[in-house]
């Protein structure tokens, strides 16, 4: 769907679909038409455009790997630089930016191996609590190699413990009505949600 433009032209990807292109990628090794999409949908030239901000620029972590990957060492180092001195930059003028692009800086410091560094960054990413997307950047091929690391584990077991205090809160306020229940076992609806027959 994403190669064939049902989701829109390359411009218009929403950056978290950069993460399914590159295990696709990484699967298939069809480099090539992966990052001719890239290029399109996520482009430098000697500086990131000033729209790579938040999102995007995990997108473009994402394209790091890809360049890597498809044996462009050169070009991925030089995104890479690219990356870290627009992030430096960022944060410079807008502190508020730090924790997101920790999230960016943490797979950047996987994929290169730099394993402490890249929990310390996902850490800082998630403290008090992991953002919404944590699943979608611990899945991140950058951290495959990670996964039997013991600040890795710790991370992913404290990310699961918030995760079910999330869930228990969640049926409380449904328990208490302070929130529909509009669930059931079967179809993901309540009875009330359903049409009724004619009679």
């Amino acid at each position: 769907m994403i190669y064939s433009g049902t989701l829109g032209p390359p411009e218009q990807l929403i950056p978290e679909l950069s993460q399914v292109l590159l295990i696709q990628a990484l699967s298939d090794h069809d480099f090539q038409r992966t990052e001719e999409f890239f290029a399109a949908a996520f482009p430098y030239a000697d500086t990131l455009p000033p729209d790579a901000l938040n999102w995007r620029l995990y997108a473009y972590a994402n394209r790091v790997q890809l360049l890597a990957a498809a044996g462009d060492v050169s070009e991925a180092a030089n995104l890479r630089q690219k990356l870290n001195d627009w992030m430096v930059d960022l944060e410079s003028r807008y502190p508020a930016y730090t924790k997101l692009n920790d999230q960016v800086r943490a797979t950047l410091l996987a994929h290169e191996g730099r394993y402490e560094e890249a929990c310390a960054a996902l850490e800082r990413s998630t403290t008090p609590a992991p953002g919404p997307r944590w699943m979608i950047v611990v899945s991140n091929p950058a951290f495959d190699s990670m996964h039997s690391t013991p600040c890795f584990q710790s991370l992913l077991t404290r990310f699961e413990a918030h995760t079910a205090q999330e869930r228990a809160s969640v049926a409380e306020m449904r328990r208490s009505g302070q929130i529909p229940d509009r669930s059931s076992p079967r179809t993901g609806h309540s009875e009330r949600d359903l049409p009724k027959p004619e009679a």
